[in-house]
């Protein structure tokens, strides 16, 4: 229960700073290159996790890394991540956390297909529960941005197998090492284009804002990363769901929207969903025989035995 607990911890740590990363994007918007933004958030996260590696594990053993998985790992969440940063400021910042209620659904797909994991009743009502209190919350209606949101439909899909990948690492490696390679690999890929699309920042505020997205991005990966190493993929799924509340909170604040008692009913809605698909229910087993509760103790079996005379 206390590993459950944590993990449910770190994800909702995780989900903030991913919707505060979204809100810094969307801040910033166009005046950088989405691949150099990303190219400094990796970069700045690897420089930050590289000593952190080597203290804790000795040094860089690098002989029993799965690099395939690694690569995969890279490859799929800079595509992912990519999609999101390159298509938030084109949508309103609410649709696009909306959106990302398929995430449940398909991290208890995929946990399924690739790793096994049962997906009982109590998950699938959790993720419907969920999916209900987005559409309670936005009352949908997705419009004029169809491009961009089937974008980062494709980057949530991206996203769901990319964690599947990490589940499997943490089998394995550690948390701090599986963040490593992806920054690292991730800043060598876009490296390769920066002499093409480098553009020096304008003002100090513009770098500040690269900073922080390249800080809450190391913390988004770091606490998800801790999430998916007590919690099965499903359940780490149902907690993102947390996002929204956030989102509406952000937007609230910044954007000056108005939260109607639609908005708090669908709050209420998401949290119940998320510690439902957090904690599994379960009755005590029935004896076949005249309903005796399981399980009947040794001490007991003569006494028992009498009855039955």
């Amino acid at each position: 229960m206390r590993n459950k607990i944590l993990g449910f911890g770190f994800g909702l740590l995780a989900n903030f700073f991913m919707v505060f990363t979204g809100v810094v994007v969307k801040w910033v918007d166009q005046e950088i290159p989405t691949a150099q933004l990303l190219f400094i958030r990796f970069l700045v996260g690897f420089l930050i996790m590289l000593p952190i590696v080597i203290k804790k594990e000795g040094g860089l053993k690098w002989t029993t890394t799965p690099w395939r998985k690694h690569l995969l790992r890279a490859v799929l969440g800079l595509v992912a991540i990519f999609s999101f940063y390159y298509a938030i400021p084109k949508v309103n910042f609410v649709d696009y956390v909306v959106l990302g209620r398929l995430y449940p659904f398909l991290m208890i797909v995929f946990g399924y297909m690739f790793l096994k994991e049962k997906a009982g009743p109590t998950k699938v009502v959790a993720a419907l529960l969920a999916i209900v209190g987005a559409l309670i919350m936005v009352r949908p209606d997705l419009n004029s941005e169809g491009l961009f949101l089937l974008m980062i439909v494709l980057g949530i899909a991206i996203a769901a197998v990319s964690d599947i990948v990490v589940k499997k690492l943490t089998a394995t490696e550690s948390c701090e090492k599986i963040i490593l390679c992806f920054f690292g690999m991730a800043a060598i890929i876009l490296g390769c284009f920066m002499p093409f699309l480098w553009k020096t920042p304008a003002s100090g505020s513009l770098l500040l804002s690269l900073l922080i997205i390249a800080g809450t991005g190391l913390l988004t990966q770091f606490f998800m990363t801790k999430a998916y190493a007590v919690l099965n993929a499903g359940t780490v799924g149902l907690v993102s769901s947390t996002q929204l509340i956030w989102a509406v909170c952000f937007g609230a604040g910044l954007w000056s929207e108005t939260m109607g008692l639609h908005t708090w009913v669908g709050i209420g809605v998401i949290f119940i969903s998320s510690f439902l698909g957090m904690f599994r229910f379960s009755g005590r087993k029935k004896s076949k025989v005249r309903g005796l509760p399981l399980p009947i103790s040794s001490s007991s079996l003569p006494m028992w035995r009498s009855m039955r005379k």
